[in-house]
């Protein structure tokens, strides 16, 4: 992040007066602030850059990532003693595996212990936390409490972004990555799982229906990536749109195909339209050239021209598309004995950016790529084979407790998409997570509720009858 860059200055004050309403909004509501806090985290990662700059010698972003999962275990850490489910037996499980690697992996390679505590606890644990967090939510009738903040924060996202594109295109002339809403400062991977987040946890709040305004409302979650300029989004948000609208709803009729799909193509029309890498013009409202995408996505994913290229002999891809692949190469990823199998090359060089970003063909990292890796290819170079398994049956253990198989199906399907071909957020990034969490919950809620309802209406009837029949003895 460049301090001097005027968009930071411009944009933050707006991120802050957000910041300010929410804090009304909670008011001293525990659960309330905590939320509230994990989404602004790219608020306290900018002023903590601004603070090292200005020579304060306090790291705040760390002393928040601390302070954040004290936090967690003080709300959630109860609830974990009262798990027992299938589901969150699964989910033990998983961690329990998860921390045995994690662990064994420091202790064979090393590293500074509070950077990795804070892998542990902030970066992962997090994630385990939240899931009992977002559970207790449903124990303790906090259902539409949580419900409304959740959604209000991802609507501010909305309107942060708008405000990021207009300052973006007025003051840079183009759309910047870097920065989203009021998450993040220096990354902007969260801006591709985000917006599905909001769509399924909206899709679910509107009863699995997407009528009149509520269908314009649920692309507006989209405006999210494209104020980052992310390209996967483009091509992935209609899958999953779709998804929602007609398979999950077991409405595949030719008047929801005539309804969804013109929505799902705009979607796509305006996101290659404004992301200035997918039109011939670079710009930030180019043409809509499919010939252009199809040549773009090839080059960026596969490090080739034509689609043949990829299964040639003598094919040497990059990016993220071959990347994915290097799971079934170990030797591609410098594993070579049983030990590294299992635990990887050792996480603390990568976390703390040694040879800077886990890249393939950045000297210092022992891997056989050029360019981006998927997330599934990167955690097992770092953890190994016991780390990919454990995230993996972590994050799948969490999504069965989806109780709508085909809703389960949906998000299974875009889970392993971006695990395996982008960079692992959907389910370790903490402001998805804890919205999806959230949504697998209150899917099961919602069913429940139905149950009642619909057994209340059997009751109903039965008893005003008995209660007219002893209405009539009493009037004779």
């Amino acid at each position: 992040m460049f301090l001097h860059d005027q968009l930071y200055f411009a944009y933050y004050p707006f991120v802050i007066v957000a910041f300010i309403y929410m804090l009304f909004s909670v008011g001293f509501n525990r659960l309330g602030l905590f939320i509230v806090a994990l989404f602004w985290s790219g608020m306290v990662q900018f002023l903590s850059e601004l603070a090292s700059f200005s020579g304060f010698p306090i790291d705040v972003h760390n002393i928040y990532k601390i302070v954040m999962a004290l936090w967690a275990i003080y709300l959630f850490g109860k609830e974990i003693l009262r798990s027992h489910s299938r589901q969150d037996v699964s989910v033990n499980v998983a961690w329990i595996l998860f921390s045995l690697v994690f662990w064994l992996s420091y202790l064979k390679y090393g590293g500074a212990i509070i950077t990795m505590m804070s892998q542990y606890l902030y970066k992962y644990g997090m994630v385990y936390l939240l899931y009992y967090g977002m559970k207790s939510v449903f124990t303790h009738n906090k259902t539409e409490y949580v419900k409304d903040l959740l959604l209000k924060i991802l609507f501010v996202q909305v309107a942060l972004s708008v405000v990021k594109i207009v300052l973006s295109i007025s003051m840079t002339g183009r759309l910047q990555e870097f920065i989203v809403g009021s998450i993040s400062s220096g990354g902007a991977g969260v801006a591709v799982v985000l917006p599905i987040s909001g769509l399924v946890l909206y899709w679910l709040v509107k009863g699995k229906k997407l009528s009149g305004k509520d269908t314009l409302v649920s692309l507006l979650f989209l405006l999210i990536a494209i104020g980052s300029g992310k390209r996967s989004p483009v091509f992935i948000f209609p899958v999953v749109y779709l998804g929602l609208a007609m398979y999950a709803t077991r409405t595949i009729k030719p008047g929801n195909l005539l309804k969804f799909i013109p929505l799902a193509f705009l979607a796509f029309y305006l996101s290659v339209r404004t992301n200035w890498t997918l039109n011939p013009e670079k710009s930030s409202w180019g043409s809509f050239d499919l010939e252009y995408v199809y040549r773009y996505v090839l080059r960026y994913n596969f490090g080739a021209q034509e689609a043949s290229d990829i299964f040639r002999e003598d094919y040497e891809g990059s990016g993220r598309g071959s990347g994915a692949f290097l799971i079934f190469q170990p030797a591609k990823l410098g594993l070579s004995d049983i030990d590294e199998y299992f635990l990887g090359n050792g996480l603390f060089t990568a976390a703390v950016l040694t040879h800077g970003r886990l890249l393939g063909g950045v000297q210092g990292y022992d891997i056989d790529h050029t360019g981006l890796m998927g997330g599934a290819a990167g955690n097992t170079y770092t953890l190994g084979y016991g780390g990919l398994i454990a995230m993996l049956w972590l994050s799948l253990a969490i999504l069965s407790n989806v109780k709508d198989k085909r809703l389960r199906r949906v998000l299974t399907f875009f889970y392993l998409w971006e695990f395996f071909f982008y960079q692992d957020q959907f389910m370790s990034q903490h402001a998805s997570v804890i919205v999806v969490a959230f949504a697998c919950f209150y899917d099961k809620w919602q069913l429940h509720g139905a149950s009642v309802r619909a057994q209340s209406s059997q009751v109903k009837p039965v008893f005003s009858k008995e209660k007219r029949r002893l209405a009539l003895i009493r009037a004779e």
